[in-house]
């Protein structure tokens, strides 16, 4: 008898640690989908906000705008957005638009007048002009890495007109 409740025990805490274990997969499975269709989608938001913004605020002059390429590279400060020195801003420029509570570092694209392409990141590192290119889910899958570490932060979210 005694061996039987033994056996039970055995079985019944295997199957409790192999549904766990597939229940921590999941999890970790959907926690990964989940933040990077957010990356995406905050992608997605600067391009709505900062083209109304930037466009209509005269933030930027119209003759900029139109320009046939422009990358404007942004880190978000707590008082707004703030444009990295470049050639048109050689000192920078502070802007009054604040897309979120943390520091956020991202990159918009405008061609002929239009936001086509928007990169962004929490990353520490910022982005690079290398990071400057096209994301599939697999890749950010891949920079995500496993849910039991804090890799995601490398994540780059990814926004194109085209795909639209």
């Amino acid at each position: 008898m005694k061996t039987k409740i033994i056996k039970i025990i055995k079985v019944t805490v295997c199957v409790i640690a192999l549904i766990a274990l597939v229940l921590y997969c999941l999890l970790g499975f959907l926690l990964k989908y989940r933040y990077i269709v957010h990356c995406n989608g905050d992608a997605e938001h600067i391009s709505l906000i900062m083209s109304k913004h930037l466009t209509n605020e005269s933030v930027l002059p119209k003759e900029v705008l139109e320009q046939k390429d422009l990358y404007l590279f942004f880190e978000e400060n707590g008082s707004g957005a703030y444009i990295k020195p470049c050639e048109l801003f050689p000192d920078g420029k502070q802007t009054k638009e604040e897309l979120s509570h943390k520091s956020r570092f991202y990159v918009i694209h405008f061609k002929e007048g239009a936001v086509c392409e928007v990169w962004n990141t929490s990353s520490e590192d910022g982005l690079q002009e290398s990071d400057l290119r096209p994301y599939d889910l697999k890749e950010q899958k891949k920079q995500y890495g496993h849910i039991y570490n804090d890799e995601h932060h490398d994540v780059i979210g990814y926004w194109s007109s085209a795909a639209e």
